[in-house]
This record gives C-alpha cells, structure tokens and sequence, in this order.
C-alpha cells in the first residue's frame, strides 16, 4: 500500500509545479516544457482533476495581470530610431549626452521606455469601480419585432422612439 502512495505523491508534485511555472510562463507550452510534461498531460489533468483545472486558470490570469502591469508600469524598451536607422549620441560613464569632444564619451544608441497607458487604464478598471463605464439599460420604450407594423420599418419604428424622448430638435424631454 505504501508503494502505491509514493506515485500519486510525485503526481500531485508535478501538477504543483506545472502550476507554478504556468502562472510564471504563462502558456501551456511553455510551462509543460519547464516540468517535463507533454501538453497532452496538463489536457488530461485538466479532464480528471477540475480543482486543478481552476487552479490553472488562476495562475493564468495572475501571469496575465503580471504582465499587463509590468508592461503598463514597468513598460518596454525599444530603440529610438529615425528614418529606420539607430540614433546615436555620445555619452560620458553615467550615461549622461555629452559633446563628441569630452574625454571618455562613447557613441551609443539612444533607447526609450514604452509604456502602455491602454493596459493601466484596463488594470484600473478591473481594481476600481471608479474607472469602469458606467451604463444605463433603464429602456422606458420597448419594442418588439411583433409590434412592428408591416407598412414600418424598424428604422421608422426608432425615429418615433427616439423622437418620444428627444423630441424634434434632438434637445432630451423634461419628464
């Protein structure tokens, strides 16, 4: 009986460490490659084992937020470039641009950091109501396809609703 404890013990040891490199790689491939695994097998564990399968899907998210925010906070480096080439300056030992002319400036690539405000803006949202849209799905008119006259059509049908709460200078009626 102790023989067949061990087996399970190393299966749920790989399943841990599956978890642990999805949420760090975040993609099946990958994190199976770092374990030893084929896809094949996190598939199957997914079908057997639907904690596993929920836990996979946390760790999923966790990579994903992790670098959403890395690249909304921490952002991307990328190389200046103009007209499709390098730009390069000259620049002392603390990286400071200095003239061609100072003893111990060096030609370098000038880089930038990209950050993406999109990404912050949908962290945001997710973290705070504040951010998020805001909308109203109060209708006060309703209309069904069945109440559509044959002699209208549906667009008819919306310039007389829209015109019931706009009116006709497209200036909103006082209820």
């Amino acid at each position: 009986m102790a023989e067949s404890a061990e087996p399970d013990k190393i299966w749920r040891a790989e399943q841990a460490a599956f978890i642990a490199a999805f949420a760090i790689r975040g993609t099946v491939t990958h994190a199976a490659a770092d374990v030893g695994i084929s896809r094949e097998t996190y598939y199957a564990w997914c079908r057997e084992d639907k904690d596993f399968e929920a836990a996979c899907a946390a760790a999923h998210r966790d990579a994903l937020v992790a670098e959403a925010t890395r690249r909304a906070v921490d952002g991307e480096r990328e190389l200046v470039l103009h007209k499709g080439k390098p730009v390069f300056v000259y620049a002392d030992a603390a990286g400071n641009i200095v003239p061609a002319l100072i003893p111990g400036a060096k030609l370098t690539a000038v880089w930038k950091t990209r950050r993406s405000d999109a990404l912050l803006m949908f962290l945001l949202k997710k973290e705070d109501p504040e951010y998020r849209e805001k909308f109203n799905l109060n209708a006060k008119h309703e209309h069904k396809i069945a109440d559509i006259p044959q002699d209208k059509s549906i667009f008819d049908v919306l310039r007389e609703a829209a015109g019931a709460v706009y009116g006709e200078g497209g200036q909103k009626l006082e209820e």
